[in-house]
């Protein structure tokens, strides 16, 4: 269970942005193909990590699907805490950890993060993956509102 939904956490924020980018006449022409074949690419794993995912949650016991729940949550916290390299400050001339700690703290990026991963969110809860104590957890990742 955790593979698959380790997976869809990095697949489904990344395909978001991804929609976005391959729209958007501002990004360079390159990375909106990239983005697109990205997109194309992927929906078909996307679809078959989605379904064996709930057919093998449905199957969990309430013990198995609490410790599924915790360590999903804990995937989402590390997917987005690597989403932005920390050598990317480091390369602009900032502070790494007051730069982290900044990012961690904007109103836009937790904005943006909760609306990359709202389909993601959304289909966890239904399936019973988000829930319970494992709820704060996906909130302080910035995932989920506080």
């Amino acid at each position: 269970v955790e593979g698959f939904a380790d997976i869809l956490i990095a697949e489904e924020i990344l395909d978001m942005i991804q929609r976005e980018a391959m729209v958007d006449q501002s990004i360079q022409p390159l990375i909106r193909a990239v983005s697109q074949l990205h997109v194309t690419e992927e929906a078909r794993h996307v679809k078959f990590a989605r379904e064996e995912l709930e057919r093998r949650v449905s199957r969990m016991n309430r013990a198995q699907l609490l410790r599924a729940r915790t360590i999903v949550a804990i995937s989402g916290v590390v997917v987005t805490d690597a989403l932005v390299r920390p050598s990317c400050y480091a390369a602009v001339g900032l502070n790494v950890r007051e730069a982290q700690e900044v990012a961690r703290r904007s109103r836009h990026r937790n904005e943006t993060l909760r609306w990359s991963a709202s389909k993601l969110t959304a289909f966890f809860t239904d399936i019973g993956l988000i829930a319970g104590p494992a709820r704060r957890i996906w909130a302080r990742a910035g995932l989920l509102p506080a």
